[in-house]
């Protein structure tokens, strides 16, 4: 069979060690794989490369067909962090984590749990678009568009229908976030009508995360946005019993990388104790994208085989449940030597069949009928509140008349509700009475008012009517 390309990264920490474990182990197993380094995380840093992937990464990541990454780490705070970079640059739009129990092998309180969470990985408030413009506030805007939104939740979809899962649960604030989360929820409804096989359910995130924490076997397949998945794919992958076993997957329209949920843990690198479990079951799940699917149960089952047997590394060794601790050197020893043999841990025991395939997606057309009616303006006031009021209350510019004056959201004008702390923010709302177009010259007419009664503008927000409903 000839070899398919792939890339590597070993990352820092403990990423060498548990990199080293795993392509001894698919090299043992025979994958048809062929390995392309590339070098990214504190190494690439210190080489001066700002975004902590070398540059000759890209040509190599574009010729191959996957990528395996150890865990690293940005060093530096103010750049983006290596993983957004790549889920940026190639068009990763979300992320997988199977949140699987293996009791009674290795210990947890959710022994019945088996959770897919499939979480949009490019938006959100991920955007990191943040702004700092006064002393005393900050803000992000959260970014959600259809697109992105589809794409991810016709994945869980067609993962269900494909391998039989039941259900697929929807995660959002929507009852607070009624634009951005309520569009998630909105296209959830729309996308499950085309699966009228799959149970479809919806919660809201509070309420849904409390019933993860105290029943997850409850739940099958759970999509979200990103921020919400992020946390609770965390979450779940430690009520697994350690985040050493659980698989993170960001995939796209073209290319997929896989990885591991926890981090380079510095502390315990070249001491023999690293799990290199986590990245061998995203090496295994990248082995199903491959369509390499034999290859793929046979390390799966090599590996069940050793945690059945109660040899563990030290990260889920535990008196009762644990037979033997071993380093990272006999583990990987251990699951070598069971390839190729059956297993007693049946239920657990999957023969894959590219378990991780993108559906196909076409972007359609949706009516966009737009009509610009008004504008929120935010401005900087550290003057008195009397005084502030005396400066905007009568401003006008045309039929564009000010409607409300907030401070954090909350109305202060003309409800006239100073009860809470003010900062030095205010978004004043104007519109047109009878929401009628407006141009935007009547925009730049009204800037000019504020400038000329020196309240400096540090933002703006048109506002649309969209298909006639409001977008505000």
């Amino acid at each position: 069979m000839k070899k398919i390309p792939i890339a590597i990264a070993s990352g820092d920490g403990i990423g060498p060690e548990i990199m080293q474990a795993v392509l001894h182990i698919l090299n043992e197993a025979k994958c048809p794989l062929e390995y392309y380094s590339i070098l990214i995380g504190e190494k690439a840093y210190h080489k001066g490369y700002t975004t902590g992937i070398e540059p000759s990464a890209w040509d190599k990541i574009n010729n191959t067909q996957a990528l395996l990454t150890s865990p690293s780490i940005s060093p530096n705070p103010q750049h983006e962090a290596i993983n957004d970079v790549l889920i940026r640059n190639l068009g990763l739009f979300a992320n997988i984590r199977p949140c699987i129990s293996y009791s009674p092998f290795i210990k947890t309180k959710h022994p019945e749990m088996d959770i897919l969470v499939v979480r949009e990985s490019m938006e959100d408030l991920y955007c990191k678009v943040e702004y700092v413009q006064s002393n005393d506030t900050a803000k992000a805007d959260k970014i959600i568009t259809y697109s992105s939104c589809k794409k991810t939740i016709q994945l869980a979809f067609e993962y269900a229908k494909k391998y039989n899962h039941s259900k697929v649960t929807c995660m959002t604030k929507d009852n607070v976030l009624t634009k951005t989360d309520g569009f998630f929820h909105a296209v959830f409804n729309e996308v499950s009508n085309e699966y009228p096989e799959v149970i479809k359910e919806h919660y809201i995130i509070d309420i849904g995360a409390a019933m993860l924490a105290t029943a997850p076997e409850l739940f099958d397949i759970i999509v979200l946005p990103n921020f919400y998945g992020d946390i609770l794919s965390g979450i779940l992958a430690k009520m697994c019993g350690s985040l050493e076993i659980c698989a993170s997957i960001n995939i796209g329209d073209e290319y997929a990388t896989f990885g591991t949920v926890h981090g380079p843990e510095f502390n315990i690198a070249n001491n023999g104790s690293a799990n290199p479990s986590a990245l061998l079951l995203a090496a295994i799940q990248m082995l199903n994208y491959l369509n390499l699917s034999e290859y793929a149960a046979n390390i799966y089952n090599a590996w069940l085989s050793t945690i059945e047997e109660g040899l563990h590394t030290e990260d889920i060794f535990q008196s009762g449940y644990s037979r033997k601790k071993l380093t990272i050197e006999d583990f990987t020893k251990e699951v070598s030597k069971r390839l190729g043999k059956k297993i007693a841990f049946t239920n657990k025991s999957v023969f894959f069949q590219n378990a991780i395939s993108v559906p196909s997606y076409s972007d359609q057309k949706r009516s966009n009928q737009r009509k610009l009616v008004g504008v929120d303006i935010t401005v900087f006031s550290d003057i008195g509140i009397g005084d502030f009021f005396d400066k905007v209350s009568h401003t006008n510019e045309a039929n564009l008349h000010l409607k409300v004056i907030m401070n954090r959201g909350v109305q202060i004008w003309p409800k006239n509700n100073l009860k809470s702390g003010l900062c030095s923010q205010y978004c004043l709302r104007f519109l047109n009475n009878d929401l009628k177009a407006i141009s935007q010259d009547i925009i730049t007419k009204l800037l000019q008012d504020f400038d000329r009664v020196k309240i400096e503008v540090l933002s703006l927000e048109y506002l649309y009517l969209i298909n006639n409903k409001a977008g505000f």
